[in-house]
């Protein structure tokens, strides 16, 4: 059994449904991240790039802008929902970009690749040094790693503003290993460095930066709450607890979220690493 398969039927399911829905605003609100990481993995036309992660294709089509019709991007994701959303985005235009469903961290890859890419796409594996070590299976001696990973939950405004509003109105939550698969997974960068270098990578870097992300665009408090109910920590921490307890979690989410809102939609802190390494 695949070891990464909680992650593979997550993903293929009502995360990436959800993710897929709302395609537009999650683009735009890691527009600033994806700018920093894109900007790190210095992209060259002509250049070979597997995308890990690619999602709905954002920074896939991106990163083929970059690279040229003498390049070929590659996104990899195992998400079917949110591939379908990529492939419609890239309709027939004739970009060398693919989009493969499969799981990186053991499915045949490109070779020969210039540059392993990934924005958010790469916490999620059940053993990242077995993942990392195969992904630079698939690189040129001398090719670049750049990596865009959240900081720690508690470092994120978006995260511990918003599930401290709720939890009062909840059960306490389940145990949770801050090392397990999931977003906050890469947030210790002495840990990171070793798995990239165990991999066989050298000269890997950390650049701490943060952003503010704007995940809600419009003024409506209950486009606001809708977002935050489908997508990220608090939503499940909503969707586990008891149907009986949800409408008051809801509640203290719209409390919340209303001191943050203005004009342009509500904008909450983060904190990122971009990593970057040579194979």
């Amino acid at each position: 059994m695949n070891a990464n398969r909680e992650q593979i039927d997550s993903w293929a399911g009502t995360a990436g449904e959800q993710w897929a829905l709302r395609q537009d605003a999650l683009d735009r609100a890691l527009q600033p991240v994806s700018a920093l990481v894109i900007e790190a993995a210095r992209v060259a036309s002509g250049e070979r790039v597997l995308d890990v992660g690619c999602g709905c294709g954002d920074t896939t089509l991106a990163l083929a802008a970059l690279t040229g019709p003498g390049g070929r991007v590659t996104g990899v994701d195992v998400s079917p929902p949110m591939l379908a959303r990529a492939r419609a985005r890239l309709g027939a235009s004739a970009s060398p970009v693919d989009f493969i469903e499969a799981d990186a961290s053991v499915a045949p890859l490109p070779t020969a690749l210039d540059l392993v890419f990934s924005r958010f796409g790469v916490m999620f594996f059940a053993d990242p040094v077995a993942a990392f070590t195969h992904l630079h299976a698939a690189q040129r001696p001398g090719g670049r790693l750049a990596l865009a990973c959240w900081c720690s939950a508690r470092e994120q405004a978006w995260v511990d503003q918003l599930v401290s509003a709720v939890a009062p109105h909840l059960p306490p939550p389940a145990a949770n290993d801050p090392l397990a698969p999931g977003p906050f997974a890469f947030a210790d960068r002495d840990r990171v460095s070793s798995m990239l270098a165990r991999a066989g990578y050298a000269d890997v870097t950390h650049a701490r930066h943060e952003p503010k992300v704007r995940w809600s665009s419009s003024p409506s408090l209950d486009d606001a709450v809708d977002f935050f109910t489908h997508i990220g920590p608090t939503s499940r921490r909503i969707a586990e607890a008891p149907e009986g307890m949800r409408p008051a979690a809801r509640a203290a989410l719209r409390t919340e979220l209303a001191r943050h809102l203005d004009r342009d939609g509500v904008a909450l802190g983060s904190a990122v690493w971009i990593v970057t390494a040579r194979a």
